[in-house]
C-alpha cells in the first residue's frame, strides 16, 4: 500500500488539476457573456481560486497559473509552450473553456478561456 502512495505522489496530478479547473471555470463563467470590463476580474478570480484549490490538494508542488480570455467570434484560442524539466514528475496542464465536447449551450458562449498550470515538484 505504501508503494501506491509513493507512486501517486511521484506522478503529475493532471486529472486532479483538470477536475479543479473545470469546476472553477464552470462556476465563474457559466452564465457569462463577453464583457471586456469584467475580463481582468474573471482572470484574477480563476487564477486565485485555482491556486487555492491546487494548494488544497496537498501535493508536493509549486504552481504557476496563467489565464487568457478572448471574445469568441468564430476562431479558437491558439497557444504554444515549451518546457524543459529536470524532474520527470514536473509538468504543465492546459484547459480550454468551454470544452468542445460539452453541451451546445456552453458552445454558444461568447468567450473562451485558456488556463495553464505549471507544476514543479519540490
Amino acid at each position: 500500500m505504501e508503494d501506491n502512495d509513493i507512486d501517486e505522489e511521484e506522478t503529475f496530478p493532471a486529472d486532479e488539476i483538470d477536475r479543479e479547473l473545470i469546476q472553477i471555470c464552470e462556476e465563474e463563467l457559466k452564465d457569462a457573456n463577453w464583457d471586456e470590463g469584467k475580463v481582468s476580474h474573471w482572470i484574477n478570480t480563476i487564477c486565485e481560486r485555482g491556486m487555492q484549490a491546487l494548494i488544497g490538494l496537498n501535493r508536493p508542488y509549486k504552481y504557476v497559473i496563467t489565464a487568457v480570455m478572448q471574445q469568441k467570434i468564430g476562431s479558437t484560442v491558439h497557444s504554444s509552450m515549451s518546457c524543459h524539466w529536470a524532474n520527470p514528475a514536473d509538468g504543465c496542464h492546459t484547459l480550454l473553456f468551454p470544452q468542445q465536447q460539452r453541451s451546445k449551450d456552453q458552445q454558444a458562449k461568447t468567450l473562451q478561456c485558456l488556463v495553464t498550470v505549471f507544476a514543479v515538484k519540490f
